[in-house]
């Protein structure tokens, strides 16, 4: 630390303090690793319609492959055509690079998943209190979905017929 400030260490040091502020420890240090590979992608087309961005990119040295991201301008709602961050639930660098393309130095509440962020722990004590709702069902319902969320990652994983994916799923799991 310098001066009590953390040392940022990517190139995209904006979001890397908001991430490190809304996020876990071990979630951020996961987003870490990909806010580092939004440096090896590169956004080489993005058309506006209707104040709906549409960018293709690819990530170096696969300059043969690309992706496409779309993005509201007025919902700050980002889609992706490999859509794993519907899956893993984190934000990944393909949604970055165009956050960053596009000039957007934080990272929008949709992208954010609740279930990630420091303050979720409250909002569960918050709810069970509210509802009064016995913590014992609270732990079943969280391992529950949990397991449901660790197949559904397995399953995209061995779907997609890449082992390094498959690595990452279970590094995760």
């Amino acid at each position: 630390m310098l001066g009590g400030e953390p040392v940022l260490e990517t190139l995209l040091p904006l979001i890397e303090r908001v991430a490190r502020k809304v996020y876990t420890k071990d979630v951020f240090m996961l987003l870490k690793h990909v806010l580092r590979r939004a440096s090896t992608c590169n956004v080489v087309a993005c058309k506006e319609i209707a104040s709906c961005y549409f960018c293709m990119f690819n990530k170096y040295p696969k300059q043969n492959l690309s992706w496409q991201v779309s993005f509201s301008a007025t919902t700050l709602k980002f889609k992706c055509s490999c859509e794993r961050y519907k899956y893993l639930g984190i934000v990944r660098e393909n949604l970055i690079v165009v956050l960053a393309y596009m000039n957007i130095v934080t990272l929008p509440k949709s992208l954010v998943f609740k279930r990630w962020t420091k303050n979720v722990k409250d909002s569960i004590h918050t709810s069970i209190m509210r509802n009064n709702i016995s913590s014992k069902l609270v732990l079943i319902s969280q391992f529950t979905n949990m397991v449901e969320r660790c197949k559904r990652m397995s399953v995209a994983a061995v779907k997609c017929s890449k082992p390094h994916l498959m690595c990452i799923t279970m590094e995760l799991i």
